[in-house]
């Protein structure tokens, strides 16, 4: 049986998620555990993560990127052939302005969240962003008829 790009969409999203929650967990679970989310510890080493926290979180978020990429080609796929030809330019304009807002939100929440003690607020919060991403994926897959 045929998936179709709407399904397709679905599988990335999902499988981005699973795989940033399965890199993830490790070190935002090692970082509560030690209680250090913010202040700063006697020795300048002790918050660092063990090194298989580290390699879990950074596998996860290049294995994540193989959804991403699935997604963005099924919302490719799904804008070329759900937009007419004379609403694209607008529709594809709106879509690279949110784009271009979101990452500038990223790099400010970078700047804000400087301190290294405070890396596990931005892991949070992009999960939780793919989270949101992907229960609207998941409305949108279910919530009407596709072909």
């Amino acid at each position: 049986p045929r998936l179709g790009v709407v399904r397709t969409g679905l599988v990335g999203t999902v499988f981005q998620w699973c795989c940033l929650v399965a890199g993830a967990a490790p070190y935002v679970m090692e970082v509560l555990s030690r209680g250090d989310t913010g202040g700063q510890q006697a020795e300048p080493d002790a918050w660092r993560p063990r090194a298989l926290a580290v390699r879990f979180l950074v596998g996860g978020v290049v294995a994540s990127r193989t959804g991403l990429w699935l997604f963005d080609l099924s919302v490719t796929q799904l804008v070329q052939e759900r937009v007419s030809e004379h609403e694209l330019g607008p529709v594809c304009g709106v879509q690279s302005s949110l784009q271009a807002s979101f990452e500038t939100l990223s790099f400010v929440s970078g700047l804000v969240f400087a301190d290294p003690h405070a890396f596990f607020v931005l892991v949070l919060g992009s999960l939780g962003v793919v989270t949101a991403a992907a229960a609207l994926n998941v409305f949108f897959a279910i919530g009407g008829r596709h072909s």
